[in-house]
């Protein structure tokens, strides 16, 4: 945690998070507890989480569609290998 002086908006993405990660499994009355002891409100909890979320869902689905893209080129990279392997193995099979 930052220190108290700093203003909340100011709080760097590693700040943010772990006040999302302490405040995530207390109630109402310990969660405005802990906001008004950091100088935060729990509005701006929820505005960062919500963000944290939407971030990572963006990430998860780029990584997605890099990954089945990769996959599919390596799948016709392997294809092409595998043709010119079995032609490289007929041309090398001796007349019978």
């Amino acid at each position: 945690m930052p220190a108290k002086l700093s203003s909340p908006d100011q709080w760097g993405a590693k700040s943010k998070l772990a006040a999302i990660i302490q405040t995530t499994s207390t109630n109402e009355s310990e969660r405005s507890s802990y906001c008004h002891e950091h100088g935060i409100y729990p509005e701006q909890l929820n505005a960062w989480k919500i963000a944290f979320e939407a971030a990572n869902a963006t990430e998860g689905s780029v990584t997605k569609a890099v990954l089945a893209a990769e996959r599919k080129k390596s799948s016709g990279y392997l294809k092409q290998i595998l043709k010119e392997s079995s032609k490289n193995h007929k041309s090398m099979r001796r007349p019978s």
